[in-house]
């Protein structure tokens, strides 16, 4: 429940409701400090920081929404999804649920004893295939399976169970899951199931899909999902574009949510750090300024301050960096590549070998896939 709203331009801070204690028994166990800092951590945690991102979203949605909701002669607009798509870190899956659960197109409706659930949602497991995802549609479903099923019968399942229970909408997160690129017969497979379900004459269904980018290549290379859906990319934080963006996402955390100040000063320099130590993701940047937070009431319940040196131990936990590879505390942090700081220098050199051959391999599969459509 938003109890309160602060608003900067096109950036806006949502108050969070009452702190509850979800289990009593383990609170009671807790020592006084360990269960303050707990909530007090679970109230700054609460707070979304919405930018313009999260309007540009929301407008997608109401376009996914309308093309759900009206036909003319019969006709139904063909585009029934939506991808949102950014790297790990990017706060995808928390921008999506949080629209989702603020949307009345999407909740529960209760008539008589009948609940209906417009929307069912999802995270692909990993790995998954077909017939995983069927499974875990119709557990969400509540359809009680009792013999196994292969998948094209899970499917029809799929299709009939979201036409009884009324849904109009699947959320699926992590849905980089459901792709293995290698297999161009799985991935055809998956394209043409989800294709069934946008395209089912008397009950078709919408898909909002978030995932890493690689999803992006999967409908590049399918085209009947591609030209079904819309894509948004979440782009990543760049400064000095983003310098005002990223400096009112630090300060707000800590002045407004933490209602603490800073032991130091912090320069666009500092913010480069930062911006740098969570690979540019807006998520991820969140994760490690609350990290120091944190970190302060852990050396005090009552502390005041953030100091550097909390922002060094938060991307320290954050990371599982080395001490020559922190970002916050290393005077060459521009040389060190935030993902590989966990990394030993053989193991580094091994990665990149196996990424490089991935990305050639991927190339090589691209290339085959072009000439065969051209053919």
């Amino acid at each position: 429940m938003i109890e309160g709203i602060h608003t900067m331009d096109d950036k806006t801070d949502f108050f969070p409701g009452d702190i509850e204690i979800v289990d009593a028994d383990l609170a009671e166990r807790m020592s006084d400090i360990a269960l303050r800092r707990a909530k007090r951590m679970a109230s700054i945690n609460s707070r979304y920081l919405a930018t313009k991102r999260d309007k540009e979203i929301n407008s997608e949605v109401d376009l996914l929404v309308g093309n759900a909701s009206v036909s003319v002669d019969g006709y139904q607009i063909e585009r029934r999804g939506l991808a949102l798509i950014g790297d790990t870190g990017a706060g995808k899956s928390r921008l999506i649920a949080r629209l989702i659960a603020e949307r009345k197109e999407f909740q529960p409706r209760t008539t008589g004893m009948t609940v209906t659930k417009p929307l069912v949602a999802i995270k692909a497991p990993r790995p998954s295939d077909l017939l995983e995802i069927a499974y875990v549609l119709l557990e969400q479903l509540e359809y009680p399976l009792e013999r196994e099923l292969k998948a094209p019968a899970a499917w029809r399942m799929v299709r009939r169970q979201l036409k009884v229970r009324q849904v109009r909408f699947i959320h699926i997160d992590e849905a980089q899951h459901m792709l293995n690129m290698g297999d161009p017969d799985a991935m055809e497979e998956l394209a043409d199931a989800l294709k069934m379900v946008m395209e089912q004459a008397d009950w078709p269904v919408s898909f909002i899909l978030t995932g890493m980018p690689e999803l992006a290549d999967f409908m590049t290379i399918y085209g009947q999902i591609s030209r079904r859906t819309h894509k948004v990319h979440l782009e990543n934080l760049s400064l000095p574009r983003d310098n005002e963006l990223v400096a009112w996402i630090v300060k707000t955390i800590v002045e407004s949510h933490a209602e603490m100040t800073f032991g130091f000063t912090v320069t666009d320099t500092y913010l480069g750090r930062l911006c740098h130590g969570a690979n540019r993701q807006f998520g991820a940047l969140t994760q490690i300024v609350r990290g120091a937070v944190e970190q302060a009431l852990v050396d005090n319940i009552e502390a005041t301050q953030v100091d550097h040196g909390h922002f060094v131990r938060s991307y320290e936990l954050f990371s599982g960096c080395k001490p020559e590879q922190n970002v916050m505390s290393s005077r060459t942090w521009h040389e060190i590549h935030p993902l590989n700081a966990l990394l030993r220098d053989q193991e580094l050199a091994r990665v990149q070998v196996m990424q490089a051959l991935a990305e050639r391999a991927a190339a090589l599969r691209g290339r085959r896939r072009r000439k065969k459509k051209e053919n």
